[in-house]
């Protein structure tokens, strides 16, 4: 009977379940349930019977010696080899994993983990002052992981999804409004042979390992486009194909005047190349140190420091180009969807959630839209999105233009 009576401390009878759930198919061992401690039969039955169901309905699953770190370094290994992830967004997680999870409850066996633990480590997260994107990350990481190990049977239940998720709290962000912008273009040009790095994102809001990684073969000149195609790794050792993310792989609509600019810079690169000769590395890079290797990313943010510094411009982070890039575009009212695409955003509420601070000014201009659809007798032709891109692209201009 796998239900017996026994007598426990202070000769008080309890009763205490053994049941039978198979053979372990590496051991040829039987895998027996136990738990004691239940006040009555009824108890011990009723649990019983939930076991069963169990092992009849195939959710039992044997328990895993398997440590955490363990789980989460095969987790990764297959990611990493089934192209699901970037290699910068690998090197992120794995930056993750190894300094702020695993030193907390890395060596907790699979078995044993529990949501305990897992608030254990956001707390720790909190404590060290963290930013609320990191502790999303790092939550994201564990869920996705345990989730796999759900299907794979290692564990019965994935404790981090009972959790509550983080949120992630958008700081407002510093940008230059246009007549900052136009002050960089009118004095910074000639001050530095990295102008076009600070250029692009200001101008087509380019992340700046995209910045880095340009080729011009990625640019059709008679299109007026650009394709982020490669990148740049953060410590600037390895030129990777591909982008952040699936949706950072896209075309970038070019002005006009950014076209000019680019073709000016493309000169400046030429006549360097030639003039180097087989000592220059040719790797066809838009922005390249004077032999044509690549910049180094932590020189191009040290040089836009200095050069802000210089012309006495308000300061911004390097990635805030791209931050006043999207706003410009924003306030002009261009649609938030053409603004996540330029950008390469997941999704049209990410670009939202960013650039919230701005949609106040944006719901007044709507309504006044509204009222101005009202009063017309026929909608105009609604334009493409390659069309509404290439407007995008112009409409910096336009905002700079003191006409």
């Amino acid at each position: 009977m796998p239900v017996h009576e026994y007598y426990g401390k202070n000769n008080k009878r309890t009763w205490y379940v053994e049941a039978f759930l198979g053979i372990d198919p590496e051991t040829g061992k039987k895998i027996i349930e136990k738990k004691r401690g239940f006040a009555t039969k009824r108890e011990a039955l009723a649990y019983e019977t939930e076991i069963l169901f169990k092992k009849n309905n195939k959710t039992i699953v044997k328990p895993s010696s398997k440590l955490l770190s363990e789980l989460l370094a095969e987790w990764l290994k297959v990611k990493r080899r089934e192209n699901e992830i970037g290699e910068q967004t690998a090197q992120v997680y794995d930056t993750n994993i190894r300094i702020h999870i695993n030193p907390c409850i890395g060596n907790v066996k699979l078995s044993k983990l529990n949501v305990l633990h897992i608030e254990k480590l956001m707390d720790q997260i909190d404590e060290k002052g963290l930013a609320s994107g990191t502790r999303k990350k790092i939550y994201n990481i564990m869920n996705n992981a345990l989730s796999e190990a759900v299907r794979k049977k290692e564990v019965a239940e994935n404790v981090v999804a009972l959790v509550k998720k983080p949120k992630v709290t958008y700081k407002k962000i510093e940008v230059w409004d246009k007549e900052t912008v136009k002050r960089f273009v009118a004095d910074a040009k000639g001050l530095s042979r990295y102008y076009m790095a600070y250029y692009l994102p200001l101008f087509c809001g380019l992340r700046q390992g995209e910045v880095l990684g340009l080729r011009w073969r990625d640019i059709d000149f008679n299109k007026r486009v650009l394709r982020i195609q490669q990148t740049l790794s953060h410590d600037g050792k390895k030129l990777m194909p591909g982008a952040k993310s699936t949706a950072g792989i896209r075309s970038v609509a070019l002005s006009k005047s950014t076209t000019a600019a680019l073709l000016e810079h493309r000169e400046m690169i030429y006549t360097e190349r030639d003039k180097l000769g087989e000592a220059y590395v040719d790797n066809d890079l838009v922005i390249c140190t004077e032999k044509g290797t690549p910049a180094l990313p932590r020189d191009i943010m040290k040089r836009w420091k200095k050069l802000q510094t210089k012309l006495n411009l308000p300061y911004i982070t390097y990635h805030s180009c791209r931050h006043t890039c999207a706003s410009l575009l924003l306030l002009a009212n261009v649609h938030p969807k053409v603004v996540s695409e330029m950008l390469g955003h997941a999704s049209v509420r990410l670009t939202l959630d960013i650039y919230s601070h701005l949609l106040p000014n944006m719901q007044d201009e709507a309504v006044n839209k509204v009222d101005s659809m009202m009063e017309e007798e026929e909608p105009e032709p609604e334009a493409t999105i390659s069309e509404e891109a290439l407007e995008a692209s112009d409409m910096i201009d336009n905002i700079l233009d003191d006409n």
